[in-house]
């Protein structure tokens, strides 16, 4: 899977195997923390990287975006998540479904 990197924070990128998805990850500092946390989280039953690109209003305005994660829980319950740095617009976004 290829993704985009955003030199906005700086240049560090991983790349992991996830024992979850049972294959090789990719992310910037700020998603590889998160993905750390799903991985260890034993609520957690799967995952998907930037599954999913909305556009919403904003201020007033559109803007569009690329949630971070899909996660599904052992209790079935799912959630999309955009994590951002807690100087930004947005700390997170926890959309239940």
């Amino acid at each position: 899977m290829s993704i985009k990197r955003n030199m906005r924070y700086g240049s560090n990128y991983w790349e992991s195997f996830s024992p979850k998805l049972n294959r090789n990850v990719r992310f910037s500092d700020l998603e590889y923390d998160h993905w750390v946390l799903l991985e260890a989280n034993h609520n957690v039953k799967i995952f998907c990287e930037q599954p999913l690109r909305i556009k919403h209003l904003f201020n007033g305005e559109l803007a569009e975006s690329i949630f971070d994660m899909w996660v599904k829980y052992q209790d079935g319950s799912e959630s999309f998540i955009e994590v951002k740095y807690s100087n930004e617009a947005w700390d997170k976004i926890w959309l239940k479904i």
